[in-house]
């Protein structure tokens, strides 16, 4: 009975520990607040410059707005969104384009509902389960924008998953917050102040 016990004791050491990390940071407090009383839909359109900055200074690295939206590396300059439409239920179909100094690069079209201050962007190619090198793991990423009241774009990434590496569980969850100045505002014409 002894022998058992220790065996379970054993076997549940072994496989339960693990690593799990976890980043959560707030909005940065230097950036100008979230538009909370518009309406996404209406203050999303504009012409937003392809490179920003981070929420957390240390990380060091930003990537390039063309690189979230549209999961490719090629150089873009600037990447516009145009309001195509909005249905009777309150859903919008928006256009994306990635430009290279006047040259498009990448598009796309996303749809999704209105009335918050946030607009979820589906993922180009949705990745959930991955086995790569001994690692089997579930993976979930999610990006939501808004508009900050200086008119910039703001995404907040969600990157989550769990999984098994070398047989121990590890599992991780973090929040990015990143920034990218308006440019022009399609809907007006005009370039922001």
């Amino acid at each position: 009975m002894r022998l058992r016990l220790v065996l379970v004791v054993v076997v549940l050491a072994t496989t339960l520990t693990g690593c799990f990390v976890y980043s959560h940071p707030s909005y940065p407090e230097k950036w100008a607040p979230v538009e909370n009383s518009a309406d996404i839909c209406d203050v999303l359109p504009g012409d937003y410059t392809n490179s920003g900055e981070e929420g957390d200074p240390a990380r060091g690295h930003v990537p390039s707005l063309a690189a979230i939206l549209f999961e490719q590396r090629k150089p873009a300059t600037n990447v516009r969104i145009q309001k195509m439409g909005e249905s009777a239920e309150g859903e919008a179909a928006f256009l994306l384009t990635a430009e290279s100094s006047g040259t498009l690069v990448a598009s796309r079209t996303i749809a999704g509902k209105c009335g918050s201050p946030f607009f979820s962007v589906p993922p180009v190619a949705p990745k959930n389960f991955l086995m790569q090198e001994g690692v089997l793991a579930y993976e979930n990423t999610s990006l939501d924008v808004g508009v900050a009241t200086d008119g910039a774009l703001v995404v907040h990434a969600t990157d989550s998953g769990i999984g098994l590496m070398m047989g121990l569980p590890a599992g991780g969850s973090e929040y990015r917050w990143l920034r990218y100045p308006r440019v022009t505002d399609v809907r007006k014409g005009q370039a922001s102040p």
